[in-house]
């Protein structure tokens, strides 16, 4: 519930609609890494649409949805992901 409020927040004051949200996870689903002293975290961005004005409960519908299918990919190392998609960069 609390990204959805927190992209709630982000549109009432003009963040857009479409709200990438970055989250830390632990980056030890690889078995070799089990064994490794240190911290093991990887990125994953929660895409958040708060389009066509949702009523909350809708919203955290939306969220969980999301979540879950992102969750799933956590393994994913978000520098590959970048690299793969390649997206514009703004510089300002």
């Amino acid at each position: 519930m609390a990204q959805a409020a927190f992209a709630a927040l982000l549109t009432a004051h003009g963040g857009g609609t479409d709200l990438p949200i970055g989250t830390v996870v632990s980056g030890r689903a690889d078995q070799a890494l089990a064994d490794l002293v240190g911290l093991v975290s990887n990125t994953v961005v929660l895409r958040t649409d708060t389009s066509g004005d949702p009523t909350f409960r809708e919203l955290v519908e939306r969220v969980r949805a999301v979540d879950l299918d992102a969750f799933d990919h956590a393994e994913l190392p978000f520098e590959r992901l970048v690299d793969r998609l390649s997206p514009e960069r703004w510089t300002d």
